[in-house]
């Protein structure tokens, strides 16, 4: 995961919180569209 997440703002996603490292790796929470939010871990 970068560490600013450029192809998602650029996508239309809206950032809810912004990476950090956390104990399943680093983690983001974005918006899609239509306003569900999604949590990523870049690793398990």
């Amino acid at each position: 995961m970068r560490s600013e997440p450029l192809p998602l703002v650029a996508g239309g996603h809206t950032i809810v919180s912004a990476p950090i490292k956390g104990s399943f790796g680093r983690t983001i929470t974005f918006a899609d569209p239509d306003g569900h939010q999604v949590t990523h871990h870049d690793r398990t």
